[in-house]
């Protein structure tokens, strides 16, 4: 039993790791010494960066005042600093990232 649950979690590992390599040979099809596609690929990377700051600092805000840390105005206040530069960051995304099914 134990070895199949290891096996499956290699499995999906595999998978996990085939889809982000599909994904990043997708979003460099223009090519790798072209300097748009060169360009596009840094703006994919600084927007995924900023994302993933920007959700850490929701998830420790959240944490913060769930835990007792902060006080309900400071949590809403820093909340509503950080939620609406997510949602400008995952539309840019969404603009630069290629549509699941055209990975498929």
């Amino acid at each position: 039993m134990l070895d199949t649950f290891f096996g499956t979690i290699v499995l999906l590992s595999a998978a996990a790791c085939l889809w982000q390599l599909i994904r990043l040979i997708r979003s460099l099809q223009t090519g790798p010494n072209d300097a748009a596609g060169r360009s596009h690929a840094r703006e994919l990377a600084r927007l995924r960066e900023r994302r993933d700051a920007l959700a850490e600092d929701l998830r420790t805000s959240e944490l913060d005042f769930r835990l007792g840390r902060v006080p309900r105005p400071a949590y809403e206040s820093e909340r509503a600093r950080i939620e609406p530069e997510l949602v400008l960051v995952l539309a840019a995304l969404d603009k630069l990232e290629p549509p699941l099914e055209e990975l498929t």
